[in-house]
């Protein structure tokens, strides 16, 4: 899978990379906002982790060394946008309709934790326990919590809605 391409998405936490095919969104990555609390310097932290994040990108999944305006985008791509901006200042979006691109490294068992993530609404939490017995996986905790540790796209699929207990 080569992603189309990725664009950063300004937001009141930092920037967002999205990446995308023709398929949906292949990765996500969130800025690191406790990092540039502890070195006094948001603006110069958000800049490097987003520098960092395009080129694990690049390394992980050949994304193109480029990002695009977010107008060269695709129009379902700028609503994504929009979206992210809109939850991340507190508007809270369940982004089940957004289309994903999971990787095909992904075993069966974490795209079906994955996918089952994404019906947890927002405001709501669930255990890893809870979540792989409603994936299908009884007993299978732990490996439900390696799963989300794994999901390439936190935020689309709710990664932090799932807690150990």
């Amino acid at each position: 899978m080569i992603p189309a391409g990725a664009i950063a998405v300004e937001t009141a936490l930092g920037a967002v990379m999205v990446a995308y095919t023709p398929r949906g969104v292949c990765e996500v990555h969130l800025p690191q906002p406790g990092e540039a609390l502890r070195r006094g310097d948001p603006e110069r932290i958000r800049r490097a982790t987003f520098r960092d994040a395009i080129r694990r990108a690049e390394t992980q999944a050949g994304l193109l060394p480029w990002v695009p305006r977010l107008t060269e985008a695709p129009g379902w791509v700028r609503r994504l946008a929009q979206r992210i901006q809109s939850h991340l200042e507190g508007r809270l979006d369940h982004f089940d309709d957004v289309p994903l691109d999971l990787p095909e490294s992904a075993t069966p068992f974490e795209r079906e934790i994955w996918l089952t993530a994404r019906d947890v609404p927002p405001g709501a939490t669930i255990a890893y326990g809870e979540l792989a017995r409603a994936a299908g996986y009884p007993g299978a905790a732990r490996a439900c919590g390696r799963a989300m540790r794994r999901c390439p796209v936190p935020l689309l699929v709710p990664a932090h809605r799932v807690v150990a207990a």
